[in-house]
């Protein structure tokens, strides 16, 4: 099953929520541990950020999709593994007086990359991938395409793709954590088990099936993951 490393960062970090507009909820704060220290590190710097997201759980992902256009689906998006923050780029640039150019090039420095590479104010300029010290091996996965989300999924395939592969026993037991099965564990998926499986995939806007694919195992396995939280 799968374990998700995480790091909660202070309250002092700066966000844009709150009766002066400068806090991050706490449900907010987590970062994968590199990404944490990476962002720990920019914090410590001159230049300090002012972050609207970073960790999102699966319910919160579904909102974010429902109410903007281009959000991922819950399990697939970076800001559910903590690899993804988004920040206020108006904010930024208008209170360092620098450019969007100059705002990427000091992100790329600390290893965080932006989904958009034209460096344009536009849709998801605000948002950036962390690659950290492995970035040239995403950045390539990148290349072909406008965006680093292709770098980004590489990457999470790496630190979690074999743990969204579920065996049948793991299925059902996810789904009974989730209050959807009440059979056996036993690994075989009769008429009990493909219910469950249709009742999740109806709830999270799935293709109903009754047949558990790679996206129904991924967000199975990420809704019923272990939180590991490393200082």
């Amino acid at each position: 099953m799968l374990t998700l490393k995480l790091t909660e960062l202070p309250a002092s970090i700066m966000g844009i929520y709150g009766p002066n507009q400068d806090i991050l909820p706490q449900r907010m704060r987590y970062l994968h541990p590199d990404a944490a220290a990476s962002y720990l590190k920019m914090e410590s710097g001159p230049r300090r950020l002012r972050v609207s997201d970073m960790w999102r759980s699966a319910e919160a992902s579904m909102q974010a999709r429902r109410e903007k256009r281009g959000v991922q689906p819950p399990g697939r998006s970076g800001h559910n593994f903590g690899f993804s923050i988004d920040v206020d780029v108006d904010w930024l640039l208008s209170h360092y007086q620098i450019n969007k150019a100059q705002l990427d090039s000091f992100m790329n420095e600390n290893g965080w990359y932006c989904h958009r590479k034209d460096h344009l104010r536009d849709s998801e300029s605000w948002h950036f991938n962390y690659f950290g010290a492995d970035a040239a091996k995403y950045l390539a996965v990148s290349e072909p395409y406008s965006s680093t989300s292709s770098g980004l999924e590489a990457k999470i395939q790496d630190f979690y793709g074999q743990s969204f592969l579920l065996t049948a026993r793991e299925l059902q037991s996810a789904l009974k954590t989730l209050r959807l099965y009440g059979g056996d564990i036993d690994g075989d998926l009769g008429p009990l088990s493909v219910e469950a499986i249709k009742a999740f995939q109806r709830t999270w806007e799935l293709p109903v099936t009754g047949t558990a694919g790679p996206d129904t195992q991924r967000l199975l396995a990420f809704m019923t993951c272990e939180r590991q939280l490393v200082p």
